[in-house]
């Protein structure tokens, strides 16, 4: 990425929110320790490689901002995660090593609207998190709060049509 002429997309790494392009490479790169974290279970990264390297949910909303000189950017600019989903992937990694509180954590920031926290206003995302939030809390013993969430998730997923989600949510409910 440091090579200007031939990138025209990814601020290089350590330059989150600078430069001219629309995104960085600590954004991307973000997405894909996590995917490979997720995917590889603990036979690759183990929970305490985890807890000892995975950012805030702060922290990822800012490796994605967008730099006042981006197009588009300004001070106030959205998060650039374009398609990448971290928080949702970071929930999800967070829940398979039952780390609720920051999987709870990562859940919230996908709800937040708020583009400049990191909100994602994506269908999916919001039913997955739905999904991990009932199954965190139904692990915890609070049973009607899973419910809820539960639910929600079923709830959006059948307004969306996206049947096979709605499956995995009646399934997690009962």
């Amino acid at each position: 990425t440091d090579d200007t002429e031939n990138n025209s997309y990814f601020n290089p790494l350590g330059q989150a929110g600078t430069g001219s392009l629309v995104a960085n490479m600590d954004d991307v790169s973000w997405c894909i320790k996590l995917n490979l974290a997720l995917c590889g279970g603990s036979r690759v990264v183990s929970k305490q490689e985890v807890q000892q390297s995975l950012p805030t949910p702060q922290q990822l909303a800012e490796y994605g901002r967008k730099s006042p000189a981006a197009p588009g950017g300004d001070v106030d600019s959205a998060p650039m995660h374009v398609y990448l989903y971290p928080h949702l992937l970071a929930a999800l990694l967070c829940e398979q090593h039952d780390m609720d509180d920051e999987a709870l954590g990562f859940v919230a920031v996908i709800h937040d609207l708020d583009p400049n926290l990191g909100g994602d206003n994506s269908a999916t995302s919001h039913i997955l998190a739905h999904c991990i939030k009932g199954r965190v809390l139904a692990r915890r013993g609070q049973l009607h709060p899973a419910g809820v969430a539960l639910e929600e998730a079923a709830s959006l997923a059948e307004k969306h049509g996206l049947w096979l989600l709605t499956a995995f949510a009646l399934r997690d409910l009962k």
